[in-house]
């Protein structure tokens, strides 16, 4: 792709980022506005279905706008080996992802809960409005070394790869999919539709991960995906005190009785420091996790909602 240095006859690609089955990125520089860009390739396999998951995930990653997913700044054709293939224009991030930071050090309890934070905000964002990410992991979390008003680090969701919206869920998981199983919600596995509770689900085993320093479900990706269906994840009692109740929460084996992303943002605000939680004069001292989360999701569900229940478009 190098070779075809100019796309678009604006960008131009400066070096390899990534590479994968169904897309490679690049760094590039954008001539008419000077920044730089990453340039997503979805390459596919050339068949049908590999240009309409290219096209849907343009579209619901440019439907959505939140501080905690990565911007999309532009999308066209290029060429790729006699053929045009689509290509996205994403805002550069500086950044690590979670699984380079889990390889080097474990992140510290203060941390943990930003991610979580703001991972679950970003969910809730994307499920509000009827789009479910369905490939949470850490290679998708990418923590800013920049603090934010808020924040000491910011966080970012990307890869809208495997996105769907609520009413094109397929029943049964990708085999794009399968190779992250290790994350996958029980149900997906199981091939039933699937609701905002599976992102929930996912982020929950994301952060026991981060807390325990392995994988809960390990093995073969068919291992990993299968053990899930029989026994509920193990989170330790001693991990920092509010984690284990909010954890188990989320990774209920049942969708229903997951909170939603908004309440386990929620939550985890309430685990972070106070001197890195955003003041209000007078404000009484915080709840604890547990009860924050259990207020809200009794709240949610004598209004008739659940995080089971299907997504409005």
């Amino acid at each position: 792709m190098m070779q075809e240095s100019l796309i678009g006859d604006r960008y131009q690609l400066t070096a390899p980022i990534a590479r994968g089955a169904m897309s490679a990125v690049y760094s590039a520089h954008d001539r008419v506005l000077d920044r730089e860009v990453a340039i997503k390739f979805l390459i596919g396999d050339g068949s049908g279905d590999a240009s309409d998951r290219a096209e849907r995930e343009m579209r619901l990653g440019a439907s959505v706008d939140h501080p905690g997913l990565v911007e999309m700044l532009d999308a066209g054709y290029a060429a790729w080996r006699g053929s045009r293939i689509r290509f996205l224009v994403l805002e550069r991030l500086n950044a690590p992802s979670l699984q380079q930071l889990l390889q080097t050090a474990p992140p510290s309890a203060a941390l943990i809960a930003e991610i979580g934070e703001q991972v679950a905000d970003a969910l809730a964002c994307l499920h509000q409005r009827g789009v479910l990410h369905l490939d949470v992991k850490p290679a998708n979390i990418m923590v800013e070394r920049v603090p934010t008003l808020r924040y000491s680090r910011r966080v970012r969701l990307i890869d809208f790869g495997l996105a769907e919206r609520i009413d094109g869920i397929p029943h049964r998981p990708t085999p794009t999919a399968i190779a992250t199983a290790g994350y996958l919600s029980p149900e997906h596995v199981a091939g039933i539709p699937l609701t905002g509770a599976s992102d929930v689900y996912s982020l929950g085993l994301v952060l026991l991960r981060c807390l325990t320093g392995h994988d809960e479900y390990e093995g073969t990706a068919a291992d990993a995906a299968l053990a899930r269906l029989s026994r509920d994840p193990r989170v330790p009692l001693d991990v920092p005190e509010g984690f284990a109740s909010i954890l188990s929460a989320m990774t209920d084996r049942t969708p229903a009785s997951r909170p939603r992303a908004e309440d386990v943002a929620d939550a985890f605000s309430v685990l972070r420091p106070v001197d890195s939680r955003a003041r209000v004069d007078g404000r009484r001292r915080a709840p604890s996790p547990m009860t924050r989360l259990r207020s809200l999701m009794r709240g949610t569900r004598s209004a008739g909602a659940s995080s089971s229940l299907p997504i409005a478009v």
